[in-house]
C-alpha cells in the first residue's frame, strides 16, 4: 500500500516495506537513534538495543508475526527518510474504557524520521496515515510506548491528540530496561491529526 500526502509543500509517500527492504529500516535506525537517544541511553544500551531490535532477522521475525513496516519517502528522493512499524488487531489498553466490548487497537511499534526531517510536518502526515490504516483495519484506538525522557516526542504526541495512560518498565535483558510511558488515542472520539 502506498499513499501520498502533502506536508508544508513537501510531497510525502508511505510504502509498505517488503522483506528485502527491511535493511533500509536497519540503516535508518542506526542513523536516527544516536540523535534521538544519545543523551538518554548509555552508548552500551544504545548499541544493545539497535543490535537486538533492528537486526534484519529480528525485523523479519516481527513481520512474520503480523508487524507491518512502512518506509517514508519525499518527492524527488529515491531513498527513504524514515520508517514506522505497526501491528493491528491487538487488545486495546485497559485504560481506554470508552471503547466498545470486543474493540481492537493498533500498536505503533516504531515511528522515526531522520533528524533533519523532524519538525517539517512530515511526522503529522505519518501519524495521519497510521490512523487511516488503523481505521481501515477496524481499530478503535492506536497506542505506543515512548521513553520517559524523550521530551520532544512526548510533546509531539500530545500535540496530535495522544494521552498518557500509564508508565511501564520493561526488562529487555543484559541488565537494561525500557523506561516508558504508554500513550494512546481513541479513534472513535478524536479527529485525525491535522496535516
Amino acid at each position: 500500500m502506498e499513499q501520498t500526502s502533502s506536508s508544508k509543500s513537501v510531497q510525502v509517500s508511505f510504502q509498505q516495506a517488503p522483506e528485502e527492504a527491511l535493511e533500509y529500516i536497519t540503516d535508518l535506525a542506526h542513523r536516527i537513534w544516536p540523535h534521538t537517544f544519545g543523551e538518554i541511553l548509555s552508548p552500551q544500551q544504545l548499541t544493545y538495543m539497535l543490535d537486538w531490535m533492528y537486526a534484519p532477522a529480528h525485523l523479519a521475525a516481527q513481520a512474520a508475526e503480523g508487524h507491518r513496516f512502512y518506509l517514508v519517502y519525499t518527492s524527488g528522493e529515491e531513498v527513504p527518510i524514515g520508517f514506522f512499524g505497526i501491528q493491528h488487531a491487538l487488545s486495546p489498553p485497559e485504560e481506554l474504557r470508552d471503547l466498545p466490548a470486543g474493540a481492537t487497537a493498533t500498536k505503533i511499534h516504531k515511528a522515526y524520521l531522520l533528524p533533519e526531517r523532524q519538525g517539517t510536518g512530515i511526522g503529522r502526515s505519518l501519524f495521519t496515515f497510521i490512523q487511516e490504516l488503523a481505521l481501515q483495519a477496524g481499530s478503535a484506538a492506536v497506542f505506543l510506548n515512548v521513553n520517559k525522557y524523550n521530551v520532544s516526542a512526548i510533546r509531539f504526541y500530545e500535540r496530535i491528540g495522544f494521552t498518557r495512560i500509564r508508565e511501564e518498565v520493561i526488562d529487555i535483558g543484559a541488565g537494561y530496561v525500557m523506561d516508558d510511558y504508554v500513550y494512546a488515542q481513541s479513534l472513535r472520539s478524536r479527529p485525525l491529526a491535522k496535516t
